[in-house]
């Protein structure tokens, strides 16, 4: 029988019931007998959001027919009882003067709105109620979320039986959901796609905004706006197969315009050392006003274009060496170029930001900074002399070979093969503090190989004089 109302529910809901969802409520059956009253079974908080229209529906049937003497009492059956459903118990129906009213009471709401409702066992009851599927007019959900439906039974013998089962609702997804590709930058086109939980209802999409945005088909289902607005709103009102309309809406972001920099180092021009990289003063820095970072850029004057996706830091080394001694990972970004492609001009070409957001790049083509390879300077190894040096006494490094290891450019003195560990006086060096020193050429910025200077210390002699010596005259 549970399986038969089913095919009649769904032969006379609608025609098209593959384009519907049910919600199941309660599958039941429900089966109250002997109640010696009435009782409520309560189903709230049922979710039609995604539902432009419903439909309620509940299979019932009671176990005794409503005609004749010891069935189940229709209103009709007691008649001092008023047959308000919602005073079940009033003189007359309680069964005191040995009429008891039996009944059934479905209602439907729609948030706290009840718009529908069916009682069975008021008067005029026949025996064709017995058995039976309501199943409620099509209702617009009109903005609201959740539905509830109570069902109230009474009866008052052990020989009576009310059933309920396969409570459902019966939902028209039609609702709409609105997906864009906002935040957009300004003055990209914005679109606006549409869709239901079931399109094949839908039979009107409508788009409508709060702004200056012109919406390039108002009455598609997919379409695109220009001039979009920060915080303009645009909403998308669908009509479904019961003239029932559902609305989405969303907010359109627009992402601020941004500019970047290629900042110009001290003089102008990027100075990088034969086989080595450039000082931290000629290190290339990238600024940002506005958009969002990470940052992809795109630089120029290289052998080829160079992308750098999610930019790590700002700053950039360049190198002579291998390619493959680049690290775009470092902080700073190191650019190794084989000295071939040198002299070359460095530009920032294009900026990107996470957004998708093309930056103005101040400047423009005329932002390009000049990447100059400096030979290293030519050092010579001193020809060392011997040094007669008494306790304590120093030599004058700078005096004795800055001549014959730089010809003219200046040298640095070292107390090790590193040029951080310089030697502070060199003019009067103590040959105690180490031998060998170390040398290196430097030709700004660019320092020679470090060579090795031993030393040739002889120390001068010591004339002691034990006793005074007498000349006779």
């Amino acid at each position: 029988m549970r399986y038969l109302l089913i095919f009649f529910l769904v032969i006379t809901t609608s025609s098209s019931l593959s384009s519907q969802n049910t919600i199941i409520v309660e599958a039941g059956p429900i089966e109250h007998t002997d109640i010696d009253g009435h009782i409520l079974d309560t189903y709230s908080s049922i979710d039609i959001s995604d539902c432009s229209s419903i439909q309620f529906s509940v299979d019932y049937s009671f176990n005794l027919p409503w005609i004749g003497s010891g069935n189940m009492e229709s209103c009709d059956d007691c008649p001092s009882c008023p047959c308000d459903p919602e005073d079940p118990n009033a003189a007359g129906c309680n069964n005191a003067t040995a009429c008891g009213w039996d009944f059934m009471w479905m209602q439907f709401l729609i948030g706290t709105n009840e718009v529908d409702s069916e009682l069975i066992g008021e008067a005029g009851t026949t025996d064709f109620e017995q058995f039976g599927t309501y199943v409620s007019p099509t209702f617009c959900r009109d903005g609201e979320t959740e539905a509830e439906i109570i069902i109230t039974n009474q009866n008052w013998s052990l020989t009576e039986t009310n059933t309920f089962e396969n409570v459902v609702i019966i939902c028209w997804e039609g609702t709409p959901e609105i997906t864009t590709n906002s935040p957009i930058c300004n003055g990209t086109a914005l679109t606006l796609d549409g869709d239901a939980g079931d399109d094949s209802i839908v039979t009107d999409w409508e788009w409508t905004n709060s702004g200056t945005g012109v919406i390039a088909d108002d009455q598609a289902q997919n379409t695109t706006a220009i001039n979009a607005e920060d915080n303009e709103v645009y909403t998308l009102t669908t009509t479904d197969v019961n003239s029932c309309t559902a609305t989405d809406e969303v907010t359109v972001n627009l992402s601020s315009s941004f500019d970047a920099t290629l900042d110009t180092p001290s003089g102008g021009e990027v100075v990088v050392c034969e086989d080595g990289c450039a000082s931290s003063d000629y290190t290339l820095e990238f600024s940002f006003s506005g958009g969002t970072p990470p940052y992809d850029i795109v630089i120029g004057g290289l052998p080829f274009p160079l992308t750098i996706n999610n930019l790590p830091t700002n700053f950039i080394t360049i190198c002579s060496g291998p390619a493959g001694n680049t690290d775009l990972n470092a902080d700073p970004i190191i650019l190794s170029i084989p000295s071939i492609f040198f002299d070359l001009q460095f530009e920032l070409i294009s900026v990107m930001d996470q957004n998708g957001c093309t930056g103005v790049i101040n400047g423009g083509s005329s932002a390009v900074i000049d990447v100059l390879l400096q030979d290293k300077p030519n050092i010579d190894p001193p020809t060392v002399m011997d040094e007669c040096l008494a306790p304590g006494e120093t030599i004058n490094l700078r005096e004795k070979y800055d001549e014959q290891i730089g010809d003219g450019e200046y040298v640095e003195w070292l107390a090790t093969p590193d040029l951080t560990d310089l030697i502070t006086t060199p003019t009067a060096y103590d040959i105690a503090d180490g031998n060998p020193v170390y040398a290196a050429v430097l030709d700004d910025p660019c320092f020679s190989d470090i060579i090795e200077v031993q030393l040739q210390i002889v120390p001068s002699p010591i004339i002691t004089i034990t006793e005074p010596i007498i000349y006779n005259c």
